[in-house]
């Protein structure tokens, strides 16, 4: 995303949000005849209401022979949790195999290797864990989604025919992924069915058609099979319980994530990176947990842009929020000094580290809401 943005001169960053924002409501359709409608506006109201990021493992060890990417915590699903409570990770350097890692952080075994055929992978990999610890693979370069198990065995393949950007597994392993449109024609998101057969296609774009490339949403599970949608550029989420059923829409009115069109062209040259909804997920207790990365407080112009865990830190920090949807009201707030990324279909969150001796590390975060010392 951070490349999109930055290799297209000449479009104005006022104009492409404002466009987005213009094509919110129109972009799904009309409001649902028994939609609900929530605007969540001020502080938290909660005074004994915290979030606190709890470390579950570092990955990888002095003993590690998989280096990882640097841009690793610029990319979504690089990193998986199994019920054994192992982590699978997809942003190798290099590329063609999964490294899993026991619940300390200490390397296991590798899934995988590179290659065109069953069991094998391309780059860049994520990844998604299914029922019974099944691996969902989305391979970009392959053109198509791998399943295999935890201990490595091929279960079955199915093609894709383009990249994807956002992708979430749904209850009974069915899969919704937001594909980049090359024509107004083309729908926003698409699902599919474990063996690949194609469920739903709805969410028309709204940009002109010589910026649909700036058409970025990101997906979500929620309970009982329903699902989330929203655009990156805007704190406005839909949650869907069918592609014709849209049962809740929530707005949120924040000082940090103002009107688009106050943002000058010159992003990461001359001008902050603007607010971008990265994830959000929905917990059975009904609360909304959303992850906005956001300029970091100390930016500055000329600060380049080089996708690194330095420049990570230096240019971005995450706003953590809670929203209790039955209530409506906003329950906690938190500002995480660097740049976090989504482990897909549930709240965790992972950032990539530098040692002091140049190693980079992936580190897996919980959030957690705190509320009179008890965590939730």
């Amino acid at each position: 995303m951070i490349g999109t943005l930055a290799g297209r001169p000449g479009v104005g960053l006022g104009t492409f949000l404002g466009l987005v924002v213009c094509s919110l409501i129109a972009c799904h359709g009309g409001q649902g005849r028994d939609e609900r409608r929530l605007t969540v506006a001020g502080d938290p109201e909660c005074r004994e209401c915290r979030i606190e990021l709890a470390h579950l493992a570092t990955l990888s060890d002095a003993t590690d022979t998989v280096g990882v990417l640097p841009n690793a915590a610029g990319r979504e699903c690089m990193v998986g949790r199994l019920s054994t409570g192992e982590f699978v990770l997809s942003g190798v350097a290099g590329g063609g195999f999964l490294a899993v890692y026991d619940a300390t952080g200490k390397p296991v075994r590798t899934i995988g290797r590179r290659g065109a055929g069953p069991g094998e992978f391309r780059s860049p990999l994520r990844v998604a864990v299914g029922s019974g610890d099944s691996l969902y693979v989305l391979d970009d370069a392959n053109s198509r989604i791998q399943v295999v198990s935890a201990a490595g065995a091929y279960a079955r393949v199915f093609p894709t025919r383009d990249r994807f950007r956002s992708f979430t597994l749904l209850p009974d392993d069915r899969l919704l992924l937001f594909r980049l449109p090359k024509s107004r024609t083309d729908r926003l998101f698409h699902g599919f069915d474990r063996d690949g057969r194609q469920v739903m296609s709805f969410g028309a774009p709204q940009q002109p058609d010589t910026a649909l490339d700036l058409e970025n949403w990101l997906v979500s599970r929620a309970p009982r099979g329903r699902f989330w949608t929203a655009s990156h550029w805007s704190y406005e989420l839909r949650r869907w319980s069918a592609p014709d059923s849209l049962d809740l829409t929530v707005i949120r009115r924040a000082d940090w994530f103002p009107s688009p069109s106050v943002f000058p062209a010159e992003v990461y040259r001359t001008a902050p990176p603007p607010p971008m909804l990265l994830h959000a997920w929905e917990d059975d207790s009904g609360r909304l947990w959303t992850y906005t990365a956001v300029a970091d407080r100390e930016w500055r112009p000329g600060m380049g842009m080089r996708v690194t865990p330095e420049w990570q830190e230096k240019t971005f920090d995450t706003i953590i929020e809670v929203i209790d949807l039955p209530s409506g009201r906003l329950l906690a707030s938190h500002r995480y000094p660097t740049r976090l990324a989504p482990v897909c279909g549930n709240a965790l969150m992972y950032t990539v580290i530098e040692l002091p001796d140049g190693e980079l590390r992936v580190r897996v975060l919980e959030p957690r809401l705190i509320r009179a010392g008890n965590a939730r």
